[in-house]
């Protein structure tokens, strides 16, 4: 548990210093000024699935796959395979710091747009999944690739399959 802890913190510390919250910041606020602008009476029910899909592809899929080539350049990667680290600490790690910035940013958006009528634990628990499919599968995904040029066109078809598949579920 101690090993998990001190990774959790310094993914938490290698997003913060690589700006993945300011990112995020930016991506909510982008987000809560555009919807503020759909005119009249919106059924946001329908608006939401889409909306938040995509602000986990981008938190979760491309963020994911962007610290692990970090990591791979840097060399941290090829370093943790020596330490008492295990596979499944490391991607347990990444999956909940990145899970709970996005859940954050998407509850904002929701609360700055909507307000807070709505259901609580089913909108937290889907996108906690949907946060741990997109962020294995960008794991999955960039495990062949070195760099963010050979990365960007296969990701953005498996991600133009995947989102289908989950919407359609």
């Amino acid at each position: 548990m101690k090993r998990f802890l001190h990774t959790l913190r310094w993914d938490i510390q290698l997003q913060f210093r690589n700006g993945f919250y300011y990112v995020s910041a930016f991506v909510a606020i982008l987000t809560v000024v555009l919807l503020k602008q759909i005119p009249g009476d919106v059924n946001w029910a329908l608006w939401w699935p889409p909306v938040i899909l995509e602000n986990l592809v981008v938190n979760s899929f491309y963020f994911f796959a962007g610290l692990v080539l970090l990591e791979k350049r840097e060399g941290t990667l090829e370093a943790q395979i020596v330490t008492p680290l295990r596979t499944h600490e490391y991607l347990f790690s990444k999956v909940l710091s990145l899970g709970l910035l996005s859940l954050l940013e998407s509850i904002i958006i929701i609360l700055a747009v909507s307000g807070p009528r709505f259901n609580w634990i089913w909108m937290v628990m889907g996108i906690l999944i949907l946060i741990a499919m997109y962020a294995l599968y960008g794991f999955i995904i960039v495990s062949r690739y070195d760099s963010i040029n050979e990365f960007i066109l296969p990701s953005a078809l498996g991600d133009m399959v995947l989102d289908p598949v989950i919407i359609l579920f």
